[in-house]
């Protein structure tokens, strides 16, 4: 079978637990970003990847954001991704967006939703344009973080009536996460 989902981001809170015989943390999903595929908000996990952290790591009365998958019929912390905790509706830590770490201020759990938002909108309108005949569509949406360059394989625009298709770089020039110039047309 394998991974079904390769990450859902969600924040949580424990409210069961046991490190003995059987290792296990239940936890409440608080809240589930950007997707809509948890089936509950009570989720037990008992298994341990091996990459992250252990399961006693969670502790109860703290709001956890992590990143859980699902793995056969359960569900497992993913173990490539940063484990956060949030604290009156602040996420402390290393958020995994550059752009949002090198904020003075810290991010609150709206400022992380909204540029988790941003950029899977991004991707997913450029990925729509993609499902037309133009050459471009063998490419996939992708931003370099280092750089802060967005490439779109394919952008469409009417000229003389016409559909037209182009393949576009933009580039980051400042810290808003909508703040982006175009660098290159073809």
């Amino acid at each position: 079978m394998g991974l079904q989902d390769l990450g859902i981001i969600v924040s949580f809170r424990v409210i069961n637990s046991e490190f003995s015989e059987n290792n296990f943390i239940e936890i409440e999903i608080t809240k589930e970003f950007y997707s809509n595929k948890i089936e509950s908000s009570n989720i037990k996990i008992d298994k341990e990847n091996g990459f992250g952290p252990m399961l006693s790591t969670f502790e109860k009365n703290i709001e956890w954001l992590t990143v859980i998958s699902k793995f056969n019929d359960s569900y497992i912390i993913a173990g490539c991704a940063p484990t956060l905790i949030i604290e009156n509706e602040m996420v402390i830590g290393e958020t995994g967006i550059d752009i949002l770490n090198k904020r003075d201020k810290q991010v609150s759990v709206q400022m992380f939703d909204l540029a988790l938002n941003a950029f899977q909108q991004g991707i997913s309108l450029a990925d729509k344009v993609c499902k037309s005949s133009n050459r471009y569509c063998t490419e996939r949406a992708t931003y370099d973080i280092k750089t802060g360059t967005l490439s779109l394989p394919s952008v469409e625009y009417t000229s003389f009536g016409f559909k037209v298709y182009a393949k576009a770089k933009l580039e980051k020039v400042s810290e808003g996460i909508e703040t982006f110039v175009i660098t290159e047309i073809e």
